[in-house]
């Protein structure tokens, strides 16, 4: 953990399945550590299937990383264990699982958490959306007026957004909240040729740096590669 500044990351896990087809926690645990970020938001933890391996992925990775999990389950039954995470190395001051299922749609969701940093309070929200351009819409829009209930606090929002392009109807609501974009080729991770997977700033967050990690084992670990950038908190 940096004093100066802080590493975040964002990075869609595709269930631990790699694109060769395997299911390997392992694998992807792999990869966080070689991250060294303060801050992970992950999607797709889980399985959501009858078939595969049904090993409980947020404990697994909190067991192989080390870091502070706090899990945003958005499937939890016996056919699926299924959401977004939040890893985190700093402490965790509190946390809410936002509802971003619109209905006739796959459940979608938000883990929100605000953590001490030595920078002070810093809003993490990580989310995962829709596939259609109205869905996401209307998440947007439930994470604007979130944001809006604490403005004084600096805030990251950061995941897989399925967007294709880099302004949209969809990212306009929080783009005056948060005016700073993070974004790089990121799917698909053998050879990227879209952004999905972004992270939007407030002005109290200065960008310093941003990159993809892309090597042998994150173009086979998912479907996505990890998207990271490095931010000092004013």
């Amino acid at each position: 953990m940096n004093n100066n500044f802080l590493k975040l990351a964002t990075y869609n896990i595709h269930r631990s399945t790699g694109t060769d087809g395997a299911c390997v926690p392992e694998r992807i645990a792999h990869v966080i550590n070689g991250l060294q970020a303060d801050i992970i938001g992950l999607q797709e933890v889980g399985w959501y299937h009858r078939k595969g391996r049904r090993t409980n992925q947020f404990d697994f990775l909190r067991e192989k990383t080390g870091y502070d999990i706090v899990p945003g389950l958005v499937r939890d039954h016996d056919n699926a264990c299924f959401g977004n995470a939040l890893l985190t190395r700093h402490q965790v001051k509190s946390y809410a699982c936002l509802n971003l299922t619109v209905s006739g749609n796959a459940p979608r969701g938000a883990v929100q958490a605000i953590l001490q940093t030595n920078h002070g309070a810093l809003q993490i929200i990580i989310v995962h959306l829709g596939l259609s351009p109205w869905e996401r819409y209307r998440q947007m829009k439930v994470i604007a007026d979130f944001i809006r209930t604490q403005p004084t606090i600096p805030t990251v929002v950061m995941g897989d957004f399925n967007q294709w392009l880099y302004q949209t109807e969809a990212s306009n609501q929080i783009t005056n909240l948060l005016p700073g974009h993070v974004h790089d080729l990121t799917f698909p991770a053998q050879l990227p040729v879209v952004r999905l997977d972004r992270m939007f700033l407030s002005s109290k967050i200065k960008l310093l740096g941003k990159k993809v990690l892309k090597n042998e084992i994150t173009k086979k670990a998912s479907d996505h590669l990890p998207l990271l950038a490095e931010v000092i908190c004013s």
